[in-house]
């Protein structure tokens, strides 16, 4: 063989050993970059999830307390074993809970047998359909709430079930369910990726109200919720615990399916699966092997026509070419380590945030339990405190008048003034404890709220002041007022406290006030306006302390706690109150009211 043809065929060969060893490298290296990217985005999925099961569900664990302890109606009429009364107490409470949240799916009243009794969601569904909840037994059995997600006859859902007592006697229990598919809705608009529940095969045949399309894939049996995951699906056969590479409609996906939804009892109820999309770094590592294939191509067929054109030349040619791929071999490494080195430390930075976030979090929590706490133990004190403290000033001031009438004209003056003092002083007390026992119940008892005008609160507290407007020649004009969500009683109580005051804090002139709304930045303003004596611009949030006057006794009467209580009631119905006043020009008091 000529030696032009051997320096060719060595030359090919070199070249392309070379390029191969290039693009293993190469691959290995993006393989790797890729590992690494998938990792770091599982732990972060993870950490997600977790945060926003907590923030979505742990609401429901007391309210469902609540429910069996504020509603006596409810209580009773399953004590009584009423489906009609029941239903029509229960029925509020639903439509209030579906409200806040379209995905709250079930609520529910089971016998301690564990059988249904209600369903307050489907009056109408018979026994015939009923499946006996594992939950709904062991919590009967334990007779403790129990909380987590479980296949019944309408899917997969978050189940909060607490046990009922009426005095001694056990009458079951009452549950909450919320769909599953709100944490799959949530995770979608926070990871903006594909995202979908997959239940065994063995469990969703309990699921016989369930609606919608279901895929079976191995094992399990995969829900459709409208975001085109069914394409994806039907490329495989079954799910794996680990990473499944799957490719449709020319784009690429990692299918991680490794995080359960738990039961109750700590068992895998469903899974979570999610489709990250990978189309651009598959892209790029076919663009990488074949911009190498046809550099390859394009050396060797410069090197075949150089060395058959050149052969002089053919050795120098060589080594420039071997110098070349292997600085552009040690430019690329040189990148490639660069940017692992980057993206360890960005992967590095997330974890010290994520750490930081739930440390803050935790942190928050406790805080907030704590306030909680604080709070209640305050309201029980100065219920306790201000119900206690009645009975003895009740005795003071009746005992005081006794021995004025059996001592009679034997008290002197002296001895007849300080029984007065006396009386007075006690009389006062009573007023300062029955006060505080109001301001105590503003916060301490459930809201019922409904839908109403609020010119029925209005009329209400004026009803309420019927004589003393009459008796002071008051005159009283209101704007239109809209329906709100309020506890009709407390709102009552907001309007007769600013109307009193309205009425008491003038000077030399027949009260005028106006009952005024308005919209800022499309909120409703209310307010009551009067044409008292006004207040300083200092004092306008000192007002609304407990027990802060602004005037001795002699100059006004009251207990100085009645704009508290307004305060507590407004702030409890999710809004504000504020006053805007000038000295000699009357108030204005104002306040918001959340929907």
């Amino acid at each position: 063989m000529a030696v032009r043809w051997k320096a060719i065929i060595i030359v090919s060969l070199i070249i392309t050993t070379l390029s191969g060893v290039f693009l293993v490298i190469t691959i290995r290296q993006q393989r790797s970059e890729f590992d690494r990217i998938i990792a770091s985005q599982e732990q972060t999925v993870s950490f997600l999830i977790r945060s926003i099961m907590e923030q979505i569900y742990e609401n429901y664990h007391s309210r469902i307390k609540s429910l069996v302890k504020s509603r006596k109606g409810v209580v009773q009429a399953f004590a009584a074993k009423d489906k009609e009364k029941l239903y029509d107490v229960s029925l509020p409470v639903f439509n209030l809970l579906k409200k806040e949240n379209p995905y709250f799916k079930s609520f529910y009243f089971a016998l301690p047998d564990s059988t249904k009794f209600l369903r307050v969601h489907l009056p109408d569904l018979h026994d015939n359909h009923s499946v006996l909840s594992p939950l709904v037994q062991e919590v009967n059995s334990v007779r403790e709430q129990r909380a987590g997600y479980e296949v019944g006859n309408q899917g997969l859902l978050y189940r909060v079930v607490q046990p009922v007592m009426h005095g001694e006697n056990y009458l079951g229990v009452v549950g909450f369910g919320i769909q599953a598919e709100q944490l799959v809705h949530y995770l979608r608009g926070v990871l903006d990726e594909q995202v979908f529940l997959a239940v065994s095969q063995e469990d969703i045949q309990r699921a016989a109200l369930l609606e919608g399309e279901k895929v079976p894939v191995g094992d399990y049996v995969v829900l459709g919720h409208g975001n085109g995951i069914f394409d994806i699906l039907s490329s495989i056969t079954m799910l794996k615990d680990d990473r499944q590479q799957v490719t449709v409609g020319g784009r690429t996906y990692i299918l991680l399916s490794n995080l359960d939804l738990q039961a109750y009892d700590g068992h895998s109820a469903a899974k979570i699966v999610m489709a990250l999309e990978i189309t651009e770094h598959v892209k790029h590592l076919k663009t990488l092997v074949t911009f190498t294939v046809l550099l390859t191509l394009v050396l060797l067929v410069v090197s075949f026509f150089v060395l058959h054109v050149s052969f002089g030349n053919l050795i120098q040619r060589i080594v420039n070419l071997n110098l070349s791929l292997e600085e552009s071999n040690r430019d690329l490494e040189k990148k490639v380590k660069e940017r692992t080195s980057q993206l360890e430390e960005e992967n590095a930075v997330r974890k010290k945030a994520q750490q930081e976030l739930s440390l803050s979090l935790q942190d928050l929590q406790a805080a907030n339990e704590d306030l909680t706490r604080k709070n209640q133990e305050l309201d029980e004190f100065t219920y306790v405190a201000s119900h206690d403290l009645q009975e003895p000033l009740r005795k003071l001031v009746s005992f005081s008048d006794l021995l004025r009438r059996d001592l009679g004209d034997e008290l002197n003056d002296r001895a007849s003034k300080d029984m007065e003092f006396i009386t007075d002083a006690a009389m006062r007390m009573q007023g300062l404890v029955q006060a505080l026992l109001g301001l105590s119940r503003s916060g301490r008892f459930e809201l019922e709220r409904e839908k109403v005008s609020l010119q029925v609160c209005v009329d209400a507290a004026i009803g309420a002041l019927d004589l003393r407007i009459k008796e002071l020649g008051a005159k009283i004009v209101t704007d239109t007022l809209p329906t709100v969500y309020v506890d009709v009683s407390m709102l009552t109580q907001v309007f007769q406290n600013l109307l009193g005051n309205g009425m008491k804090f003038v000077s030399g002139q027949k009260p005028e006030i106006h009952i005024t709304v308005e919209k800022v930045d499309n909120v409703d303003v209310f307010g009551v306006k009067d044409n008292g004596i006004g207040i300083k611009k200092e004092y306008s949030k000192q007002i609304f302390a407990p027990f802060k006057r602004l005037h001795g006794r002699a100059e006004y009467e009251g207990t100085g706690i009645g704009l508290a209580i307004c305060r507590k009631i407004i702030e409890r119905h999710g809004g504000k109150i504020w006053v805007e006043s000038e000295p000699g020009k009357g108030s204005h008091f104002k306040f918001t009211l959340s929907d």
